[in-house]
Formats: structure tokens, sequence, C-alpha cells
């Protein structure tokens, strides 16, 4: 791994030989290659800056660090730039991690900076036997891969939207609208991705390459139309948690606006009542009542006429 060999196939007829060292890659001759680098290591960039097929241009589109999904033609071969989900158990899925592809006649080389698990499980499919036929079928079991992981997070993202509509039938508001805007902004960083892979994939599957066998193509077909599937899937997953954070801002708009009535309804009441109290409270000479010993009764016998008049009042126009 110091050398920034991550791994190293050679496929010659019915044999697959593992590879160690940049000598060893030089010697194979026959067969197709998959290497599999490290964009960080020295070493790796050196092996292909002296590769006489990768020109300047394609050497820095296979090692930026940043990049959207795309597809360069060069004379003597393809790069290509995929997007995959995060699979790092710290990292948030939808920063997807980037793929650098370069692929020829005789070789598949991919390049990453932040690790690729998916390709830990196609290394694994080789060391117990899978034998590619040419570079084109290794690169379809790793978009395939890649696919399929995404339309599983996508269908994880639409159970997740599930979940908190239920809550929000079932009056659990209070957390919903922070777990409903996360949601969208996960659904808007995939589709930063995903749109233009889809783009790549429908290129590239309809590009005519001699080293890539219909069936390879067929293949691509099928992962565009999955991928323009998961489009839509996601469109339709991010409408959802839209209408269901407006509805839950209409529920808590009403709810603040019953408050709101509510309180308004017991000011009005006892505004007149506040009124006369305060008006028989003053201190000074000439209050009616002052030596009367039932006024104060009387006075609060007419404060709830008049709070029973409002009432009586506000409900024949239907206020309460």
């Amino acid at each position: 791994m110091s050398s920034g060999i991550i791994y190293a196939y050679h496929f010659e007829k019915d044999n697959i030989t593992r590879l160690t060292s940049y000598a060893e890659i030089q010697a194979a001759k026959e067969g197709f290659l998959w290497l599999h680098l490290d964009q960080r290591s020295k070493e790796a960039q050196e092996f292909v800056r002296k590769d006489p097929t990768v020109n300047d241009v394609a050497l820095e589109a296979l090692f930026e660090s940043e990049s959207r999904p795309r597809m360069l033609d060069f004379d003597k071969g393809y790069v290509l730039t995929f997007r995959s989900l995060n699979l790092s158990p710290e990292q948030d899925q939808e920063d997807m991690v980037h793929l650098h592809v370069w692929i020829d006649a005789n070789r598949l080389i991919t390049i990453r900076g932040d690790k690729v698990y998916l390709l830990d499980e196609l290394n694994t499919r080789l060391d117990k036997g899978y034998m590619p036929k040419n570079q084109g079928e290794i690169l379809v079991a790793v978009m395939q891969s890649i696919t399929a992981k995404i339309t599983d997070y996508a269908f994880d993202l639409s159970d997740q939207v599930d979940n908190l509509e239920d809550q929000m039938i079932a009056g659990e508001g209070k957390s919903l609208r922070m777990k409903l805007s996360l949601m969208r902004r996960k659904i808007i960083l995939i589709k930063r991705y995903i749109v233009p892979q889809r783009d790549l994939l429908w290129s590239w599957s309809n590009e005519p390459v001699a080293y890539i066998t219909d069936q390879n193509q067929r293949y691509f077909r099928d992962a565009y139309d999955k991928t323009l599937r998961i489009i839509e899937d996601l469109d339709a997953t991010r409408d959802r948690a839209q209408i269901t954070q407006e509805e839950l801002n209409n529920r808590i708009q009403e709810q603040m606006n019953k408050t709101m009535y509510t309180l308004s309804i017991v000011a009005t009441i006892f505004l007149p009542l506040s009124f006369f109290t305060g008006l028989l409270g003053i201190n000074v000479g000439g209050i009616p009542g002052m030596e009367n010993p039932i006024a104060f009764w009387i006075v609060t016998a007419f404060l709830s006429l008049m709070a029973v008049f409002e009432y009586l009042y506000f409900k024949k126009n239907n206020w309460l």
C-alpha cells in the first residue's frame, strides 16, 4: 500500500495473478490488467505520469481531488469519473466519494481518494475465483455495485419519509421539522452527483468502444435505467418531504393561531371587568358605595353578569 498499489491483477486466459509491484505490472504483456491505485500516493502519480498513453489532460483528470461524474475521450483511452456512496462508518453516505477510471484496450485503472468500499467486495470475489472476460466486465461489476447501493439508499430515504409522515399524523411534531429539513438536504446532496452520473452512463452506454462488448453496453444501459429511476424516486421522496413539512408548518401555525385566539378571547372578556375594578379602586373620595356594607357584593354580581353577557354574546356570534 505504501507504493500506492491498493491491489492489482493480471488476467490472462483463465489465470488470475495478483501483482504487488510496478515492476510486475510493467512486465505483464498479454491479457489485461486491473490496477486500483491510491490517488494520494506519489509513486502512483509517477507511475501514471510515465505512461505514454496518458497525456497531461488525462493525468490531471485522473488525480483531481473533486470532480463531478463525466467522460473524457482521448486517443488511447477514456477517463471516466463515478461517484459512490461514502460507506465509511463516521461519514455521511450522501457525501459521495469519487472514483476515477482510465480504461483502454489492455487496462482498467481505478484511482480513488477516500476509500471506496465497494471495490473491496469485488476484490473478495476475485480472490474467490471470479474470472472476468475483459476490463469492461470489471467496470460493469463496479457500476452495478455502485448503482445497487444508491438504490438501497434511495429506498431507505423513502422509508424514512414514510415514518416521518406517520409521526406527523400521530401528532409528534416537535422535532420533525429539523428531520424533514435534513432529509431534503440529503436528497439535494446526492442528486448533485447522481444527475451527471446518469448522463455519463447514457454517453458511455452509447459510445462505440472496440474493447467493450455489446453485452457490457447492455449492462451499462441497464445501470442508466436504474439511475434514472433512482432520480425519479429521489424527486418523489423530496416532494413528499416538502409536502409533509408544509403540512407540519400549517399544523403548527394553526395551533399558534388557536392559542392566540384563546388569549384574545380571555383578554376581551376581562378588559371591561378590569376597567370597572380599576375605576372603583382609585384612591380618591366620592367612590359610590364606600359606606354601603353590601356594595362589594353588588359590584361582584354586576361584574359576574357582565362576564356572562360577554360569554353569551361571543357564543351567539360563534366566537367561542
